[in-house]
């Protein structure tokens, strides 16, 4: 996913040890946190092949997705949307990042490849 993600917990700062050209690689975009365009999908509840949500270019997105069945994880196609990051069972995992691709980009289970909803972006 081109852009900055960052998953609940993790920390959109520099490690303290990082030179100036480790800064470069990883704040790639501004995350706005306080205008984030939420959007929240329950696995199973309020998840479909046919949802579709619509963000403008350039929007932060706070994706929480909650799966009460199973610990899973989950990708946007085109974004590198909290890569190797168990959502566990029950608990909802919070993913932020900047929608800076226009297109139409899946969002899915990486074990099934079930398509939970479908983000459109422009």
């Amino acid at each position: 996913m081109a852009g900055l993600l960052a998953a609940t917990g993790c920390s959109n700062e520099v490690p303290s040890d990082a030179t100036a050209s480790d800064a470069t690689a990883v704040i790639t975009a501004p995350i706005d946190v306080a205008h984030a365009v939420p959007i929240t999908v329950g696995v199973g509840i309020d998840s479909a092949a046919d949802r579709v949500e619509h963000v403008a270019l350039g929007s932060t997105v706070k994706l929480t997705l909650l799966d009460p069945e199973q610990a899973e994880q989950y990708f946007v196609d085109g974004y590198a949307l909290g890569k190797d990051v168990q959502v566990a069972k029950g608990i909802p995992e919070i993913f932020q990042f900047v929608a800076d691709k226009p297109g139409t980009f899946a969002l899915r289970s990486q074990t099934t490849q079930t398509v939970l909803l479908t983000l459109q972006v422009g």
